[in-house]
């Protein structure tokens, strides 16, 4: 049967969880499924060698499209399943409960899933294996890129996404006095087919905490880290986000966010020597989080920051963001400090110290590997990929700058949207342009993203 592919490595990927007891059961409904495509996460056998349950099951739930539960007499009186249905339940995951015997649901199941409707398989897994994919593929359908392209503006500014034409317009106080760092780190960043506003969370409550974009050149990815660490930027002060940049390949992204107060250090290709100095440098930032933590008692940093708006004489803990522009050079010219990286990320995630990581590559094979699957919580891919090597010609119609799919952990559903692009030059708001026009060798022309960072320059000043 021809199915729609998507997620890591092109396909998607389902959790079952089942009650041992019913391992056969279980064992022909992931045969079915592993032979439409859809790959299958099921204990033993997807637990690695020396591995523990208790650490690779909720791991491998997140990571998961699918929560598949099997519905027994056994797994009602299972103490596993009830856990795993919870974790799949709290990270919003889309439940498909398959009901295999006649028994009643009780207890939890009959609580949680009282709304959702179930698979009846009472007369077999193989009378409802067409109906079981079918239900899975409508889950996690990829939208096609020309199905709603005509609903979809094919460019946004920044300022338009903002809803002003002006960075003076923007009331930088309000915006951060609205936002809540220990609640949410949403910030805009593109516009869907229906001309809403898409933003983007890494709190570990919304898309958190890594991202990664996948695209060729020319996709949109730099522009991409502009216009992201430039919202974050505007919604929170440099006591709350930090950046890092690294672009080894000289793509303009350290440049283009010159000046910004938030910026901290940048490695590019004129500062190669720099780069295990800042492995150091971070090493030395998560060590100090960790002590800090110690010494308030506290578990990780929603809880710290928490309790720092009654008590702001305690140090600032700005959330860090790691951006790579072309993570394959890096690993290529640099796979010790790639790896160092990945590691201290997967052990000092959001979750703990607030260090997240946003990750922009061309390549995916040999590129994303399993260590980075497991880190990674939210993908972009550029409608330009027809292919994992990125390399494939695409249709006309999909070649659009900024035209992302887009998908997280806090949502199922793929979104086509368009990016919002800051590196449009601000345009007068005068009635006369054509009078302007006399004059223009006087006035210098600045890009919405230089305008907003002059305005937090000076905001900032305060």
């Amino acid at each position: 049967m021809q199915t729609n592919e998507r997620g890591r490595g092109g396909k998607r990927w389902s959790f079952i969880s089942y009650s041992s007891l019913d391992y056969d059961t279980a064992d022909r409904i992931r045969t079915v499924l592993t032979l439409n495509h859809i790959e299958c996460w099921m204990a033993p056998e997807s637990i690695p060698a020396g591995g523990d349950y208790a650490s690779c099951i909720p791991k491998a739930i997140e990571r998961s499209d699918i929560f598949l539960v099997i519905i027994s007499k056994y797994s009602q009186a299972s103490v596993w399943v009830p856990k795993e249905m919870d974790i799949a339940i709290s990270l919003r995951k889309n439940v498909i409960p398959i009901h295999i015997d006649g028994s009643e649901w009780a207890g939890p199941f009959k609580f949680r899933l009282s709304n959702v409707q179930a698979v009846d398989a009472t007369a077999g897994t193989d009378s409802v294996a067409k109906a079981l994919v079918n239900r899975i593929d409508t889950s996690v359908q990829v939208p096609n890129a020309s199905d709603v392209s005509s609903n979809l503006t094919e460019n946004i500014t920044f300022f338009e996404l903002l809803g002003v034409t002006d960075s003076g317009e923007i009331n930088i106080e309000k915006v951060r006095r609205e936002a809540d760092v220990t609640r949410s780190l949403a910030v805009p960043f593109a516009l869907n087919d229906q001309g809403r506003v898409v933003t983007l969370d890494l709190h570990h409550k919304g898309d958190g905490p890594n991202c990664i974009f996948a695209g060729p050149a020319g996709a949109g990815k730099s522009e991409f880290i502009h216009t992201y660490l430039l919202a974050l930027a505007l919604f929170f002060s440099q006591e709350e986000v930090r950046f890092h940049v690294i672009d080894i390949k000289g793509c303009g992204v350290t440049a283009g966010l010159a000046g910004l107060p938030h910026l901290g250090r940048c490695i590019s290709k004129d500062s190669l020597k720099d780069i295990n100095s800042f492995l150091s440098y971070i090493r030395k930032d998560m060590a100090e989080r960790k002590r800090i933590l110690a010494e308030y008692e506290v578990k990780n940093i929603y809880q710290y920051l928490k309790k720092r708006k009654s008590d702001k004489s305690m140090s600032a803990m700005p959330h860090v963001f790691i951006a790579f522009d072309e993570f394959a050079d890096i690993k290529v010219r640099f796979p010790e400090f790639a790896w160092h990286l990945k590691k201290l990320a997967s052990e000092g995630n959001a979750d703990l110290y607030g260090v997240h990581l946003i990750i922009a590559t061309q390549k995916v094979h040999g590129v994303i590997d399993a260590s980075i699957e497991e880190i990674v919580t939210c993908q972009i891919c550029s409608s330009m990929q027809s292919g994992l090597g990125l390399s494939e010609p695409v249709p006309s119609r999909n070649r659009i700058p900024g035209r992302l799919y887009f998908q997280s952990i806090a949502q199922d559903a793929v979104q086509l949207v368009q990016l919002a692009y800051c590196g449009s030059l601000v345009e007068p708001n005068l009635s006369n342009k054509e009078e302007l026009k006399n004059y223009q060798w006087f006035f210098r022309k600045k890009s919405q993203r230089e305008s907003l960072i002059s305005a937090l320059v000076r905001y900032s000043l305060d």
